[in-house]
């Protein structure tokens, strides 16, 4: 919930408020070793709003089944884990900002190595589809850097989402 506050005593129809602190961390495996991809990362990061706390970290590259145990080591049990699946459900912008709109919410994105992720790591929570498509996952981390940055500006009435 955001806390609102006179921005201008002499007009009170001008109230401001501070959005509630987003937080949100991204687990995927492998780092990025493209440098247009690193730049698309940082060029999302260098844009989210203070009260996003975005935290990215990542797993080595090896089998599907050790990463996800890997994956899962980074999520703690008041967590909310979505893995980034094709098979997963699709949601709008809106929804998923409606999802990273609770502060008392800790998300925790997974996202796979070529060979997806394992079983373990599809179970561990709500599986979420960017598209019907199958990605790289350097792509994919890009592709939801920006609709973490797009939910951003939804629940802060900014305009960037049309």
């Amino acid at each position: 919930m955001n806390k609102c506050y006179l921005h201008n005593t002499a007009n009170p129809i001008m109230v401001r408020c501070i959005p509630a602190p987003m937080k949100v961390k991204v687990v995927t495996v492998g780092k990025p070793k493209r440098e247009w991809i690193k730049a698309g990362v940082a060029h999302y990061l260098d844009r989210l709003p203070s009260h996003v706390r975005l935290n990215i970290d990542d797993v080595p590259d090896s089998n599907p089944a050790t990463e996800g145990e890997a994956l899962l080591a980074k999520t703690n049990p008041d967590t909310t884990v979505i893995p980034l699946s094709e098979e997963g459900k699709q949601m709008s912008s809106e929804e998923l900002a409606k999802k990273l709109s609770d502060p008392s919410t800790n998300v925790v994105f997974l996202i796979g190595g070529p060979d997806g992720l394992s079983d373990e790591a599809k179970a561990s929570g709500t599986l979420l589809s960017l598209s019907k498509m199958t990605f790289p996952h350097e792509l994919t981390l890009i592709l939801l850097m920006e609709q973490i940055y797009r939910a951003a500006m939804i629940n802060t009435g900014r305009s960037y989402h049309r």
